[in-house]
């Protein structure tokens, strides 16, 4: 059986912010379909900077990296 670490970094349905959503569950699903075992993990510290992608700019918001990771993986990404 082979294990698979995947490392996210927050969640994002744009760029420069986090893990891509459609990339991050196209990797889960991938090897979901190859029978590889996987588990995801992620810092559980706060983002750097989060992005408004109505206006492609930073806002002051803050968010957690595990916390957003979480909201990717529905609940299965462990603290790295």
């Amino acid at each position: 059986m082979v294990k698979v670490a995947i490392i996210l970094s927050g969640s994002c349905s744009g760029v420069f912010d986090g893990s891509e959503l459609h990339e991050t569950v196209l990797t889960f699903l991938a090897l979901e379909k190859l029978g590889i075992k996987y588990e995801s993990y992620s810092p559980n510290i706060d983002q750097f900077h989060s992005v408004d992608h109505s206006k492609g700019e930073p806002t002051s918001e803050t968010r957690n990296v595990l916390i957003e990771s979480n909201w990717v993986s529905r609940g299965n990404t462990k603290n790295l």
